[in-house]
């Protein structure tokens, strides 16, 4: 999954990606791939969220594709807790030669004025675009590019929303294993309505020095404070996809990670890890 709080990586099915991806993508479980095979079947999951793109180009050379079909206005409540700017987001890839790597996979929000924060493996502050800079143009494509397809009908309500029951084809290595969701994980249905955990902390009762620090932003700099702590899920990690997306049950309904599973952790062997960690054994 690329660097992304919601579902970057999965439409709604969860794997008709593949039908555009190398066979291997279908044919393998994920930790048999090669490390090229993985970036193949990374790429072609990323470029299936877009049909339209366009490129920017800094003065030295460096290029930035915006996948114009992932743009979003205004972000949805229900999606992306994390966001402090909520006003237009996309996703961008960083282009750094031929080989595609997901960690190059940008996040981006804006308020459609001049302030931007990014997401990737966690949240960025709000920061100051410069009027010539690379986030000040992509900022201008995000808030003025017409969003031709029909966009954000009423969200419904995510206990009522379809479960991945039973678990898509494209899910293809069975996991099993008992672990958590951390604060900042997003957790989606298969119709694409999303929750993220630690989004309902107290703001009043998690401060840093008397200072309010709040909700998920917080708990990236004290991952170890008692409300994130007490805000973390457990859950049963089920099945993880060539691209890293992977199936948790919770609550008796399975639900959908992206991300690669960042902020996901299982319980094996006795010991506690990442479930990035798990994958490339």
């Amino acid at each position: 999954m690329v660097g992304t709080s919601h579902m970057a990586m999965a439409d709604e099915d969860g794997y008709t990606w593949m039908n555009s991806a190398p066979s291997f993508c279908r044919s393998k479980e994920y930790g048999n791939l090669t490390s090229k095979q993985v970036s193949k079947c990374d790429e072609a999951a990323f470029r299936y969220l877009s049909k339209n793109w366009k490129t920017i180009t800094e003065s030295n050379g460096q290029a930035y594709e915006i996948a114009l079909d992932t743009i979003t206005r205004p972000l949805p409540t229900n999606s992306d807790g994390g966001a402090t700017l909520r006003a237009a987001s996309v996703l961008v890839y960083v282009s750094e030669g031929e080989t595609f790597n997901s960690h190059n996979v940008l996040h981006f929000y804006f308020d459609c004025h001049d302030r931007y924060q990014t997401f990737s493996s966690r949240w960025s502050l709000t920061a100051y675009a410069p009027p010539l800079s690379i986030a000040a143009k992509i900022s201008s494509v995000a808030c003025t590019y017409p969003i031709l397809r029909k966009d954000q009908s009423k969200p419904r309500s995510i206990t009522n929303d379809t479960s991945y029951n039973p678990i898509p084809p494209g899910w293809n290595r069975k996991i099993g294993l008992l672990g958590t969701l951390n604060v900042g994980v997003t957790y989606c249905t298969q119709s694409g309505q999303c929750k993220t955990v630690g989004d309902d902390i107290n703001l009043s009762e998690f401060s840093i020095g008397g200072t309010p620090v709040g909700f998920i932003q917080g708990c990236q700099s004290m991952p170890n404070a008692e409300p994130c702590l007490n805000a973390r899920m457990p859950v049963e990690v089920l099945a993880s996809a060539p691209t890293g997306t992977i199936i948790v049950k919770l609550n008796g309904r399975n639900y959908a990670v992206g991300n690669f599973g960042n902020g996901v952790e299982v319980s094996y062997e006795g010991v506690s890890m990442p479930i990035t960690e798990y994958l490339k054994r």
